[in-house]
């Protein structure tokens, strides 16, 4: 895309990375499932279960200099929403390599991200300054695997990029899910 898209909200952003991934997950036999405005289920073949998954705006919102966050969430449930499910991040079943693109485009993001003015961060409670200031630095390698890990992004070239790295390695994450079993409302994860 060579007219770079900045987005108003993260809902706005969570619509465009929903139209780039659409045809990809329903491919894959999946149909919309309530719980986000990107959110999608299938039956996992065993009764009254259904695999799910869907992509989660951070709560902080869009903010036009550090972006917006998201992070996608997989998971097993009674019904096809999101948030009946004992669900865990996509970045928990990434391999090594995978996990590494997954920190390179998260670096190149965060790289990308113009700097606000004193007079933008100022208008942050002392508090919270420093959690703002760290949105601008690029994610340590070796980034541990973790359900709450966010994506970052800030237009639309980022969405770009995460929805082709989603197109490839959500396949297997589903699979593995699929694949998988819930013990006392936990996740028990399939083997790799």
């Amino acid at each position: 895309m060579t007219d770079r898209q900045h987005f108003a909200t993260s809902a706005d952003a969570m619509k465009y990375l929903d139209a780039r991934l659409r045809s990809v997950v329903r491919s894959l036999g999946y149909k919309r499932a309530r719980g986000t405005k990107l959110a999608y289920a299938k039956p996992s073949g065993r009764d009254d279960e259904f695999v799910v998954f869907g992509a989660v705006a951070s709560r902080v919102g869009y903010d036009h200099f550090a972006g917006g966050l998201f992070r996608v969430e997989l998971g097993l449930a009674p019904v096809p929403e999101l948030f009946a499910a004992a669900r865990v991040g996509l970045v928990d079943l990434l391999s090594e390599s995978d996990l590494e693109r997954y920190v390179g485009i998260s670096r190149a993001v965060v790289a990308a991200l113009p700097r606000p003015p004193d007079v933008h961060v100022e208008q942050f409670a002392s508090t919270a300054r420093d959690w703002y200031a760290k949105r601008f630095e690029p994610p340590a390698r070796g980034l541990r695997r973790t359900f709450y890990e966010w994506a970052p992004f800030r237009s639309s070239d980022d969405l770009d990029a995460w929805s082709a790295f989603l197109a490839e390695s959500l396949p297997s994450g589903l699979d593995r899910v699929a694949r998988s079993s819930v013990d006392a409302g936990n996740l028990r994860l399939a083997p790799g």
